[in-house]
């Protein structure tokens, strides 16, 4: 574990705190080490604002932006870990956050080149690379294992972190499995993702509102997911690349933690779900067939977990 608190600092709001002080008032607030304290009074606020908290840990490649909740009071129960789909950032989860921080504290990342975290250190790197990256995170946040819930390419980090690290990792749940054909993935590695930069007409803003969400996706939806591709312009590209190099099929019967393959029916990553948990010994399987949302994966997450909805 990470022991070298002059190099870490985490902020909040407009203000910011020595891991080292922060310590001390974790010390008596029952908050875990790493993460900003909870202040002495609960904040009043404004309707609509959200409870979920932010903030930074400092890495090699730079600070890696996460949101978080903790819900724990003075129980020290097991973490939760959420790695999101690329490209995207910890914001697609924001709205599961609050319904699994009942009593866990639950942090979701923005993966290296994704919303507020700095892009990777290579151009070209691998699932492995992302593995490594969010355990040094781990490290300075002081989280020795935790549960973690991954989707799409958060899942396979997810999956591989339990295979590299497994005392990391207590259960797991992995959310739209991709076991795609050696044929689809090297064609997806030829054209799927290619590089992109902001061009002088503007034609890459066109380009993001075109690859996000289908016809029928409301347009405030569109919006945000658009917002999140414009932010990992330039280095989208780096994660689907280590993704669809990644071989997941291999990879799946190494899993020796519980663990819970689901996906909502129209993703289309959904006709992977009684393949992936067929390959992992004694992993259960959900396909939820209705879905308000995302919203519409949270009872299963919940009850997976162990959290009372």
């Amino acid at each position: 574990m990470a022991t070298d608190t002059s190099r870490r600092t985490v902020m909040a709001g407009t203000g910011s705190l020595s891991i080292a002080a922060a310590l001390v008032a974790m010390a008596h607030e029952g908050a875990a080490a790493g993460l900003p304290p909870k202040s002495k009074k609960p904040v009043p606020m404004n309707p609509g604002v959200s409870p979920i908290d932010r903030g930074f840990v400092r890495i090699a490649e730079g600070p890696v932006h996460y949101r978080y909740m903790d819900g724990r009071e003075r129980k020290p129960e097991m973490p939760i870990i959420m790695l999101h789909a690329s490209p995207g950032s910890s914001e697609r989860l924001a709205p599961l956050i609050p319904g699994l921080a009942q009593n866990r504290l639950v942090i979701a990342l923005d993966t290296l080149g994704n919303g507020d975290s700095p892009p990777p250190a290579m151009r070209e790197t691998t699932i492995a690379y992302y593995v490594d990256a969010t355990i040094r995170v781990l490290d300075e946040l002081e989280i020795e294992r935790a549960d973690f819930y991954g989707t799409h390419t958060g899942a396979q980090i997810a999956a591989e972190l339990a295979v590299r690290h497994p005392k990391r990792v207590r259960k797991l749940i992995l959310d739209g499995v991709p076991l795609f054909t050696e044929a689809y993935k090297k064609e997806a590695l030829a054209n799927y993702a290619p590089e992109m930069t902001p061009q002088a007409d503007g034609s890459h803003l066109m380009w993001a509102w075109n690859r996000s969400g289908t016809p029928t996706t409301p347009p405030d939806e569109k919006q945000v997911s658009v917002m999140m591709q414009l932010k990992a312009l330039t280095t989208y590209h780096i994660a689907y690349k280590a993704a669809f190099s990644h071989d997941v099929h291999a990879l799946l019967p190494k899993i020796t933690q519980p663990t819970l393959v689901m996906a909502i029916k129209r993703d289309p990553l959904s006709e992977f779900v009684d393949q992936a948990a067929g390959l992992i010994p004694g992993a259960q399987k959900e396909l939820v067939e209705t879905s308000p949302g995302i919203m519409g994966k949270l009872p299963t997450i919940q009850r997976y977990f162990g959290i009372k909805a």
